[in-house]
């Protein structure tokens, strides 16, 4: 959307009647969002296919498949998450400016109280520990 020439297309074609004011990430979306419905439809037709049928093997095959395609999304889905929560994660901690490399993965956001005792004066700090798979920050 930075390209202008390609900006003013994409404006012109939301506002067509034909797209039904949809945006371009709708209609990406849309592929992906029948996946589940697939599964949904396949799997109810299988559950009412007689197992003599001619079409159950081929039918059973399917399902196992679409299954294996909804898996393989969602997993690209939580792997795409992860990586915008690495890159989140790096605009907020400045003096880390090299986090987002492509091999790193976010783990977890532990959020701790160090206590300390500085001349017999207890003080507390909130500290954040982040994990991620090959580094600790804190």
């Amino acid at each position: 959307k930075t390209i202008p020439q390609f900006k003013a297309f994409l404006e012109q074609a939301e506002s067509n009647p034909k797209c039904q004011l949809q945006d371009l990430d709708s209609f990406l979306l849309s592929p992906i969002q029948r996946i589940p419905q697939y599964n949904m439809l396949l799997t109810d037709l299988l559950k009412n296919t007689w197992k003599d049928h001619r079409d159950y093997r081929s039918l059973t095959d399917t399902v196992k498949e679409i299954r294996a395609i909804a898996e393989s999304v969602n997993e690209k889905k939580r792997e795409s998450e992860n990586i915008e929560k690495v890159k989140a994660l790096e605009g907020q901690l400045l003096q880390f400016e090299n986090l987002a490399v492509p091999s790193r993965r976010f783990v977890s956001e532990m959020p701790f109280i160090e206590l300390t005792n500085v001349q017999l004066a207890s003080k507390e700090k909130n500290i954040v520990i982040l994990l991620f798979n090959d580094i600790l920050l804190f």
